[in-house]
């Protein structure tokens, strides 16, 4: 970064009291915005409001912001934004010169270069750039992460447009202000399914939470956070086909101390990651939400809230994980030994080289057991069925390696009215492709089966017959809390079998819905 970073390191001569001070002597407020919506021009986003809840959860746990003075806005009206900033700049100038004031602005979402995309309307930068001026807080401080979307790398905005950092810090002529930005003029930001947000966001929002703190004095500067966000985001992006994204920044700042972002030393609780990994990311069991990352150079210690955790590390392309539970103001050392070898589906990441799935569980050994109700084709088509379906069951038991998995399954189908009824029951065997994007999964597979059906009937004589099968399965997954995921399973089969005395086939598909467990 050259000049430009030497200038930003002078924050350590900016603005509030000194870091003993910590975040007691000022008062804070912050609007986090987020919005997937852009002007229709570009698809929507995934990630943008997902960011902003976790900038808002950030800055409540560890930044000293009170819960009421957090005005977070996921996916509103341009009004609703307008009429929160009004708010906002009128309580700032309630509170006077009382005290020291920090306001932080946040945003996520679409940009045309030269304002923020909110659906069908725009917030001018300029607008914004005259509110913060307006407010009269002390320091102000605006992250703008117009990201790109599509897919695992996808862009928030189509084609490079001119630098809105430029936009945003042109002409000021007031002090006490920083304007941080997620890429350059002629770049274009990131957003990962894998981590599901932004790059730029989730190294920052990591950073804050403690990867950024490389004095180890337990607090998080300013430039801290944005020197530990640069490098991240440089290095995620790097080795990807759209470019490098480099975010930028501009300040106006005078007076004495730093700029304290974060406190670490007295969070709900600490996690410290282990060394030796060149990745480590920390997942909310639960939420299955990404909550921080670190790399071979920020630090190890992460504040973090009570709850349950799971990680995931990388060395040398192999991947190790573990699952944790942290207390309330528990400190927790995880060890490098703790964790166990992982194997998991594989694909390509741009900028991290090989990483697992967002839907995956660190130390999964790759089995699941599923169990689905749904309906499932008579073999025969003079049985007296009204709809010539039967109610149908089916267990299932699955290996997973890699990007392949292989399943053994267990189905019984039954009906029975006044005048007939009809069982059937198969085994199977099945090897199939497996393909994720994001929390969602698909498998394709082949499975050959093999099993018996019954018909009696007051009219006919009392049949039975083998059958033997060849079907193309796809099943759908979706996680939707911790270990469980909901699925939908199509079978197309051909069924070969005896039916009075005669050698036929059938095509009796089956569909099934139901849940999986996997460990």
């Amino acid at each position: 970064m050259g000049k430009r970073s030497f200038i930003f390191l002078s924050l350590a001569f900016g603005v509030l009291c000194a870091p003993e001070a910590g975040l007691a002597a000022t008062r804070r407020l912050a609007v986090v915005v987020g919005n997937n919506v852009g002007s229709g021009a570009r698809p929507a986003l995934r990630y943008a409001e997902e960011d902003a809840t976790r900038m808002g959860q950030v800055l409540v746990e560890l930044g000293g912001i009170d819960p009421a003075d957090l005005f977070l806005l996921r996916g509103r009206s341009l009004a609703a934004v307008q009429e929160t900033m009004q708010t906002v700049e009128r309580r700032v100038k309630s509170w006077g010169h009382s005290s020291q004031t920090v306001l932080l602005f946040y945003f996520s979402g679409h940009s045309d270069g030269q304002s923020l995309e909110m659906a069908q309307e725009r917030l001018p930068f300029a607008e914004l750039r005259q509110w913060l001026q307006r407010t009269d807080a002390d320091v102000r401080l605006a992250f703008v992460d117009s990201c790109h979307s599509g897919g695992l790398l996808a862009f928030k905005g189509g084609t490079p447009g001119p630098a809105f950092d430029i936009h945003l810090a042109d002409n000021m002529e007031s002090t006490g202000e920083v304007l941080i930005t997620s890429s350059a003029a002629d770049e274009s930001a990131l957003e990962s399914g894998e981590l599901r947000g932004s790059f730029f966001s989730h190294h920052l929002i990591s950073g804050l939470r403690g990867a950024a703190d490389m004095s180890g004095d337990g607090l998080v500067t300013l430039s801290e956070a944005y020197q530990y966000a640069f490098a991240r985001t440089l290095s995620a992006t790097t080795n990807n086909v759209v470019g490098p994204q480099h975010p930028n920044y501009d300040y106006r700042l005078s007076g004495r101390g730093e700029v304290v972002l974060t406190r670490i030393r007295t969070p709900a609780a600490v996690v410290e990651l282990p060394a030796g990994f060149e990745r480590v990311l920390l997942t909310d069991v639960e939420s299955d939400r990404v909550i921080a990352e670190i790399g071979t150079q920020g630090a190890r210690r992460l504040a973090v809230a009570a709850g349950h955790y799971e990680i995931r590390a990388w060395r040398q392309r192999s991947l190790f994980g573990v699952e944790l539970r942290v207390a309330a103001g528990q400190a927790v050392v995880v060890q490098a030994t703790s964790l166990q070898p992982w194997t998991a589906t594989w694909h390509q990441a741009k900028g991290d080289g090989l990483v697992a799935p967002a839907w995956d569980s660190p130390n999964r050994r790759g089995w699941t057991v599923a169990g689905a109700l749904g309906t499932t084709r008579s073999v025969a088509d003079d049985v007296g069925l009204v709809s010539g379906f039967l109610p149908s069951l089916r267990v299932s038991l699955a290996r997973e390696r890699r990007a392949w998995i292989a399943a053994a399954a267990l189905e019984l189908a039954a009906f029975q009215n006044q005048s007939m009824r009809e069982t059937q029951a198969q085994i199977g065997a099945s090897l199939g492709r497996v393909f994720q994007r994001g929390r969602l999964k698909g498998v394709l597979a082949a499975e050959i089966g093999g099993g018996i059906a019954e018909q009696r009937s007051q009219t006919a004589q009392h049949r039975s017959s083998g059958l033997l099968s060849a079907a193309v399965v796809a099943q759908g997954l979706v996680r939707v809390s911790g270990r469980w995921l909901a699925t939908l399973l199509v079978r197309a089969p051909a069924t070969f079998m005896r039916l009075d005395g005669n050698d036929t086939a059938r095509f009796t598909p089956a569909v099934w819905a139901g849940a999986v467990y996997e460990w």
